[in-house]
């Protein structure tokens, strides 16, 4: 599975291009324990437009990385109800 994702930070738009395995691997990091290592990977490994690369390092250094991949990440799942019959 392919999706395109656009987040907007203030007025500016970020453009990802999410992948199932780059997803996958985002999940696995996270299980880990360098979680923000994780996201700020992810983050960088599907953005679209490359040249705003340094902007986007300046959001996840301030602390942001985590919040955009979490956004990011939900967006990319699909939307399904999931009940456990007993």
């Amino acid at each position: 599975m392919e999706k395109n994702i656009t987040l907007t930070v203030g007025e500016k738009d970020f453009e990802f291009c999410v992948k199932t395995q780059v997803y996958n691997l985002f999940v696995n990091g996270i299980a880990g324990e360098n979680k923000t290592a994780a996201a700020a990977n992810f983050l960088t490994n599907t953005l679209v437009d490359k040249e705003q690369r340094a902007e986007l390092k300046e959001l996840i250094d301030s602390g942001l990385g985590i919040d955009l991949a979490g956004l990011l990440a939900a967006e990319f799942r699909p939307a399904v109800e999931i009940t456990v019959k007993k």
